[in-house]
């Protein structure tokens, strides 16, 4: 009985905040995983503009950056940040490249770390559309008038340690990213807003380099 009270609490907590925020639940999330699977067949690769913000408790003011995102088939990531500093993120099949803003480059394999490689997976599911088979979290699926909000709850004692949650908003007519806040157990909280997205334009292989 206490165990149907706290869900039933949960339950409604989860609908009470995201109708606050115009969103309501999504009974049917099968329709909407047949709707990005069918979209995602298609796409080859995404680019676009982004600006990133960052909340974080020490500090008393927003870290504010900008930049541009690349995906591609399969599995490589390019997020580049051009301002206030130069700094270079790649995930390209289970490497890691981080260039920083005096020109040094460190490399990784993500598959040595549990914790990268589940990052590295959401970053790539979230543009390939495979986000609700990622059984790293519990998926919940909202919408208002213009957007799908999808929270990913960390069901691995790895992420826990990590995040509280991670918010995506996809729009709801082309189904590409708008935005996703990324709020890490400490309380800080990423938010990356996608702008000016555009879906195909042939991004060369050289861009997704590690090494």
């Amino acid at each position: 009985m206490k165990q149907l009270i706290s869900l039933l609490a949960f339950v409604t907590l989860t609908f009470t905040a995201w109708s606050q925020g115009g969103y309501t639940p999504v009974p049917d999330i099968n329709g909407v995983k047949k709707q990005f699977a069918d979209k995602m067949v298609h796409t080859q690769s995404l680019e676009s503009s982004f600006t990133q913000t960052k909340q974080m408790k020490l500090l008393k003011e927003n870290i504010v950056s900008n930049g541009r995102f690349y995906y591609k088939k399969d599995n490589k990531v390019r997020i580049d940040y051009q301002s206030p500093y130069n700094y270079l993120v790649i995930l390209n099949n289970g490497q890691m490249s981080i260039t920083d803003n005096y020109g040094k480059k460190t490399t990784m394999n993500t598959r040595n770390s549990k914790s990268l490689q589940s990052i590295n997976k959401v970053m790539v599911d979230c543009m390939s559309g495979n986000i609700f088979t990622n059984s790293d979290f519990r998926i919940s699926v909202a919408k208002n008038s213009k957007e799908y909000h999808i929270e990913m709850i960390p069901n691995t004692s790895d992420l826990k340690s990590l995040f509280k949650k991670i918010d995506v908003y996809f729009n709801q007519d082309n189904l590409y990213i708008n935005k996703m806040v990324i709020t890490e157990l400490n309380g800080d909280i990423t938010d990356m807003k996608y702008t000016n997205v555009k879906a195909n334009t042939g991004l060369h292989d050289q861009l997704f380099k590690t090494k």
